[in-house]
């Protein structure tokens, strides 16, 4: 119940969503006293669960109606399309044989591919968040996690297949269209997207933990450098693993990359900095 209490307190600030947390795991301990057996036992907990998640989700939806919510995903987004959209890709576009506007048109059918990779880390800096007010944690995980999971899930999958045709007839043209057909397989495929969804709420969770410990004793923009450096971190850990091992599955760079995430963000949970240090 404590780890429920400490994690509650993280996704949704605010003295009405303590309480109506507070009042369902109080029913919820009541609930196991008053019964004995183990099927009624195994009913009470998973009732207990539902009803938790119940109010999570209500909360999360009061959340996502906050200007708090909206204003740090549309900063988050506008610059992962600015990166998106960049020079990321244009080494290899470049050296293709193909027009100005067939290079424009496939780095936008690859820009989709790079938000979902960019955005979470982008998050994890924390643009548009305000700093003197509670962070509705839980409406920012869920924001973020649906624009990935929607990303991977649809619209990644599609300019891909359409990025593909494109380069197969572009290469075509020179005889060399075999290379354009180079694919990830099905399971790859499925743990890259379970990655990449994982990687939002990951780097939202990072942010916030930097942010605040960084903030016991510094500016906010202090902070805000802080978290940003440290989903650099991650990431750079992630590439230069691939980089060691280069005969890793596709996508281990990712997975890499989370575990790297999650370790920093614990640590940044677990310890207190001093004002000053």
């Amino acid at each position: 119940m404590s780890f429920l209490r400490s994690a509650s307190t993280l996704l949704m600030p605010g003295e009405t969503s303590q309480r109506a947390i507070e009042e369902t795991l109080a029913d919820w301990r009541q609930s196991r006293i008053d019964v004995s057996g183990i099927g009624a036992r195994v009913l009470i907990e998973v009732r207990g669960v539902v009803s938790l998640l119940r109010v999570i989700a209500m909360v999360t939806a009061a959340q996502l109606g906050q200007g708090d919510v909206w204003g740090p995903f549309a900063w988050a987004l506008a610059v992962a399309v600015v990166l998106g959209l960049g020079p990321v890709f244009s080494g290899f576009l470049l050296r293709l044989p193909a027009s100005t506007e067939e290079v424009t048109w496939l780095t936008i059918l690859l820009a989709p591919a790079a938000i979902a990779a960019l955005y979470p880390p982008v998050m994890a800096i924390g643009l548009g968040v305000k700093p003197d007010r509670p962070v509705p944690l839980a409406g920012q995980i869920a924001l973020a996690t649906l624009l990935v999971v929607v990303l991977t899930g649809w619209i990644v999958p599609l300019a891909n297949q359409a990025f593909r045709i494109d380069v197969f007839e572009i290469l075509s043209r020179t005889r060399a269209a075999g290379s354009a057909e180079l694919r990830p397989g099905p399971v790859q495929r499925s743990l890259l997207t379970l990655s990449l969804a994982l990687a939002a709420p990951t780097f939202v969770m990072l942010g916030f933990a930097i942010r605040c410990r960084w903030m016991q004793g510094d500016s906010w923009r202090v902070a805000q450098f802080a978290a940003g450096s440290a989903a650099v971190v991650a990431m750079v850990c992630g590439n230069a693993f691939v980089a060691l091992v280069p005969v890793a599955p596709s996508g281990t760079s990712q997975w890499v990359m989370l575990v790297v995430a999650w370790t920093i963000t614990a640590l940044a949970l677990r310890t207190k900095r001093e004002p000053g240090t």
